[in-house]
C-alpha cells in the first residue's frame, strides 16, 4: 500500500515539475518576444524619422539572415517591420493564452481556486461597443 502512495505521490511531484517549468519557459518566451517586439518598434521608428527628413534616405538596408542585407525601399522596409511586428503581437497573445492556462492547471492541481472563479477571463466590453458601431 505505501508503495502505491510512493508511486502515486512521484506522479503528482512529476506533474508539478512539469507545470511549473511550463510556466516559467511561457515566462520566459514572453520576455523573449517583449524585446524582440520593441526592437522592430525601434527600428520602424529610426527609418520612418529618417524617410521624414526632406534629404532621407529612399532606400533602406533589410536583414533578412545571419549573412544577407537586402536594399528595399523605405516604404517597403517599413511594411516588412508593420508585419513582424503585427505577427510578434499575436504570438505574444497566444502566449499570454498559454500561460494563462498553464497557471490554471497549476491551480487546479494545487487544489485552489481557478482562474475563472477569481476573475481573470474577462473580456474587454469597450471592443465590443467599437466593433458593434461599425
Amino acid at each position: 500500500m505505501s508503495e502505491l502512495n510512493a508511486m502515486d505521490l512521484t506522479a503528482k511531484m512529476k506533474q508539478l515539475e512539469f507545470l511549473g517549468h511550463e510556466i516559467l519557459s511561457a515566462k520566459k518566451r514572453l520576455i523573449d518576444l517583449d524585446r524582440q517586439k520593441h526592437w522592430y518598434r525601434e527600428a520602424f521608428r529610426a527609418v520612418k524619422k529618417e524617410n521624414e527628413k526632406p534629404d532621407g534616405q529612399k532606400k533602406t538596408y533589410v536583414f533578412i539572415s545571419p549573412r544577407v542585407f537586402v536594399q528595399e525601399t523605405t516604404e517597403k522596409a517599413e511594411k516588412l517591420m508593420k508585419e513582424d511586428f503585427d505577427e510578434t503581437e499575436k504570438e505574444i497573445e497566444e502566449m499570454r493564452k498559454e500561460l494563462k492556462k498553464n497557471v490554471d492547471e497549476l491551480r487546479k492541481f494545487e487544489g485552489k481556486k481557478d482562474l475563472t472563479e477569481l476573475g481573470f477571463n474577462l473580456q474587454p466590453v469597450v471592443s465590443r461597443f467599437i466593433n458593434d458601431e461599425n
